[in-house]
């Protein structure tokens, strides 16, 4: 039951909600060589008492792999096409479209130490006649050019330690003042699920430079990425996630902020086929 379905001020609207995400995953191995994988999901998002709430949001992801003796090669195309909110500032549900193209290669220099690099192309668009004060298509539709290095030293076989360095190039169809370019430093340790922990933690610095300095302001600050959990006697999993970064407003004046998003859940076996989550 959402009490507030608008997120308005003052006595909210409520009403009974539910969302079913059919998904299918299809694995193709090629000769031992290549692996193709394709998946593809639904959200079918429910209100009982406002139709206009209602949607179907499509999610295709289509993934192909390459292996050599200590290399290997990959290219993904995904497709989402969503009225679901972007984050946590934004109350309408905005029907926008994320496109993305990823393309890169991983290197095995030795049995425990690998490099991973990416390139990576992604464009979002709003539907022009969604309003928020602000048309959200003018401030929020934009593509971005991303180029990710990753390396990583494996200490044991449960733990890896890493180190990230991702470099931003951001340009807005609309708003070509919040064009800018960043970059993210980011070290941090990786653990297998059968380690005691499981999950990743990444803390960083993140320098942004926008193109035009007499409008947006600079940032440079610390940026973290973090899911763990921890599993007890083999039926409880508690986890917890932290995430800090910059993210776009659709504010005209207030172009980007500071996103920290704390998360905790609990995880409970029951019998050997179903879990309640938390």
């Amino acid at each position: 039951t959402d009490t507030n379905v608008s997120n308005s001020a003052g006595e909210g609207v409520s009403h009974f909600t539910f969302t079913v995400t059919p998904q299918a995953a299809t694995f193709v191995p090629v000769a031992r060589r290549a692996l193709l994988k394709l998946t593809t999901a639904a959200d079918l998002v429910y209100f009982a008492d406002s139709a206009s709430e209602r949607s179907v949001d499509p999610q295709l992801i289509a993934r192909a792999e390459g292996y050599l003796t200590r290399l290997m090669v990959f290219g993904e195309a995904a497709y989402l096409n969503t009225r679901q909110r972007p984050n946590y500032e934004v109350d309408v549900r905005s029907r926008h479209v994320e496109d993305a193209i990823t393309l890169g290669t991983e290197v095995a220099f030795t049995s425990r130490f690998l490099v991973t690099v990416q390139g990576r192309r992604s464009e979002v668009r709003y539907d022009a006649d969604d309003v928020l004060g602000t048309a959200l298509q003018r401030t929020l539709n934009n593509e971005r050019h991303a180029v990710q290095l990753t390396a990583r030293h494996r200490l044991t076989s449960l733990t890896t330690i890493a180190s990230r360095f991702d470099l931003f190039r951001d340009r807005f169809e609309y708003s070509p003042v919040r064009d800018s370019r960043s970059y993210r430093v980011m070290p941090g340790v990786e653990f297998r699920p059968q380690a005691l922990l499981n999950g990743s933690a990444y803390v960083g610095y993140r320098r942004f430079s926008p193109d035009h300095h007499e409008v947006l302001p600079d940032f440079d600050g610390l940026v973290a990425d973090l899911g763990l959990s921890y599993t007890l006697l083999g039926a409880t999993t508690f986890g917890a996630s932290y995430r800090r970064d910059l993210t776009y407003s659709y504010e005209e004046f207030q172009p980007f902020f500071i996103d920290n998003t704390v998360g905790a859940s609990v995880r409970r076996a029951l019998g050997a086929k179903f879990d309640v989550l938390g």
